[in-house]
């Protein structure tokens, strides 16, 4: 029944200390005074009531301003005081449905099934079928609430002639909870309190979906994030190992890595531990922020290795429960431990340890299940580690491979200078005692590493084409005719000619073809002269000519150390670049060492039908 404006009356809920109590008989009303309002302001205050919500800049769902604001006795009393925590959810949904229909509502939380509990009332009365002769509306109070929870709506059961017990679920921030509110209305109430409660439910239902998707997209955004970090650092350790130098073993790929790794990873300790030949855990170098007070001791870092890394043989091994066996184990808080094994399809270097899940290295926003893992090592964590592990293992492996290729290339020259030299034993050794030297002479000059190896295979190379002239012409004992001396000539072309074909070895060329270039330009094949000469060709030219005179040749005996050095030094200028003359000058002592220390290789000789070489 709809009442005239002039037949309304308000009713002003003002604080009391008294609470409302279902089982004590209606709600409590304090003292009401009568108002009057025109009918245009009443219809608009009736839809604003009805239909209108408004949501103030805190996210609560409140009425409209006006109705609120207005000179009308509707000011919402302070919620009863209550046992539970203010700040609770279900409290809170509680204070969100009284804002929203201004009237007091009672909460009942389900504690089992068919067992309510009475929230916000100081003896926690339960409310059950046992009791139900003791309170008189309690069976359907009961029904009530069951069927709210059930069905999550609101529900209203008639309890006096003129008075009405209205029921709403709860809902809370990761969904339904165990709770419901009732609240006693008077039959002229019930339907515009029901049509309040149910928008109230509505949206919470909204506001759940919207926290839920928030908290999913505040998900999705930190896995973006995440990923976008990992190829980050992928990235610059990629670039961080991409180095020239093959002398590198896997603990000095690790360690460019090792800074760089335990700060995105965020744990307390990273260990690298390596395997032994027996193919089971070594001693392991680890990284932290602080060693002095660090909670897990190397120690205990090498006891936990030798526990857990041999389980680890393919996927990782996380254990975020970790539970000590032994006092070893046990010294420091390692709680969380996560390994995987740096491997490649082919060969095992040994495994990655990480202690310790760090708190606040990633902060996840709003979304509980990331922040529920923050102190522990989860998916994100282990594919990261496992990801660094493979880079680590493969740029290992691949500095492996680049080795054995440049000893195979080593060896390949060798045989090249072997089979020259089987054509001369006067100039057995010449080859190497010549690289021997020119590698000291290019150190001097401040040739890099890399460097320095090439002038030294050079060297080993640049008598290559003698192959190419005639064993009578190497061997004759006297002086050589116009025509053999022009043949000799040839061996520098030769030499090109052998080795133009290997890419791999186009830095040795300049020297193999120059290096008996005169400074003054009367030198063969070209006839450069001054620095058109390269400088490999020119610092071989004066090795190359040191060991020819000091070494015994099949026309004549080597000369004294200090005739050669004198030859040397009158030369430079006219046959040999006088600043590397002067370089030799400055080491000549070295020189002298190397000669005097050089021990040619001896040629194998075979012992049976045939030599298989395993590893």
């Amino acid at each position: 029944m709809l009442l005239l404006p002039n037949q309304i009356e308000g009713v002003a809920h003002h604080k009391t200390k008294d609470r409302y109590n279902l089982h004590k008989g209606p709600l409590w009303l304090p003292p009401r005074r009568k108002f009057r309002l025109p009918l245009h302001e009443f219809l608009t205050l009736f839809f604003e009531l009805t239909f209108n919500w408004v949501i103030n800049s805190t996210g609560e769902l409140t009425l409209a301003h006006r109705l609120l604001n207005r000179d009308f006795p509707m000011n919402l009393s302070s919620p009863p005081e209550t046992t539970n925590s203010k700040d609770s959810p279900a409290i809170v949904a509680l204070h969100e449905l009284q804002s929203a229909t201004g009237v007091a509502w009672n909460l009942w939380t389900r504690i089992a099934a068919s067992k309510w509990v009475e929230s916000n009332s100081s003896d926690d009365c339960e409310l059950d079928e046992a009791h139900s002769a003791r309170m008189a509306f309690h069976p359907t109070c009961f029904d009530l609430f069951e069927k709210a929870f059930g069905e999550q709506s609101i529900q209203s059961e008639q309890s006096d002639p003129n008075q009405w017990w209205v029921v709403s679920p709860l809902l809370g921030p990761y969904g339904n909870l165990h709770s419901v509110a009732i609240t006693t209305v008077s039959g002229d109430q019930r339907e515009s309190i029901t049509k309040l409660a149910s928008l109230s439910l509505n949206y919470q239902r909204e506001k759940l979906r919207a926290e839920q998707l928030e908290s999913e997209n505040a998900q999705f955004a930190q896995q973006v994030g995440d990923d976008f970090e990992e190829m980050t650092f992928l990235r610059t350790m990629a670039d961080s190992l991409a180095v020239g130098d093959t002398s590198l073993g896997i603990k000095e790929v690790v360690t460019r890595s090792f800074e760089m790794l335990h700060g995105i990873l965020g744990a307390e300790i990273l260990c690298f531990v390596e395997l032994d030949e027996a193919g089971q855990p070594k001693s392991s170098i680890r990284q932290t922020d602080d060693t002095e007070h660090a909670q897990v001791s190397q120690d205990a870092c090498d006891v936990l290795a030798q526990r857990f890394c041999s389980q680890v043989t393919s996927g990782p091994l996380v254990r975020n429960d970790l539970i000590h066996q032994t006092e070893e184990e046990a010294q420091g808080t390692s709680q969380q431990l996560l390994i995987v094994p740096v491997q490649t399809s082919v060969r095992q270097f040994g495994w990655f340890m990480a202690i310790n899940r760090g708190p606040g290295f990633t902060q996840h926003g709003k979304a509980p299940l990331l922040c529920a893992s923050l102190h522990e090592f989860g998916t994100w964590e282990a594919s990261l580690l496992s990801t660094a592990a493979s880079v680590i293992a493969s740029h290992a492996s691949n500095l492996e491979h680049l080795r054995e290729k440049g000893q195979l290339l080593v060896s390949v020259v060798r045989s090249l200078v072997s089979a020259v030299e089987a054509k001369d034993a006067y100039t057995c050794g010449h080859s190497e005692r010549v690289a021997l030297y020119t590698k000291r002479l290019a150190q001097h000059l401040s040739y890099d590493e890399e460097s320095t190896e090439r002038i030294y295979l050079t060297g080993l190379l640049h008598d290559v084409g003698k192959i190419g002239v005639s064993d009578a012409t190497l061997n004759k004992a006297g002086s050589l005719t116009r025509e053999e001396f022009g043949e000799i000539q040839e061996h520098p072309d030769y030499g090109w000619s052998i080795l133009c074909e290997l890419r791999q070895l186009a830095y040795v060329l300049p020297g193999v073809l120059h290096h008996h270039e005169r400074f003054d330009g009367a030198g063969y094949p070209d006839g450069l002269s001054g620095h058109d000469i390269p400088l490999d060709a020119r610092i071989m030219a004066v090795a190359d000519a040191y060991d020819a005179m000091t070494s015994d040749r099949a026309y004549r005996a080597g000369m004294p150390h200090e005739k050669a050095v004198g030859i040397l030094t009158d030369g430079a200028g006219t046959q040999w670049d006088p600043e590397i003359v002067s370089s030799f000058l400055e080491i000549v002592n070295d020189f002298v060492k190397i000669r005097q220390q050089y021990q040619p290789h001896q040629r194998r000789v075979r012992t049976g039908s045939a030599i298989v070489y395993q590893d």
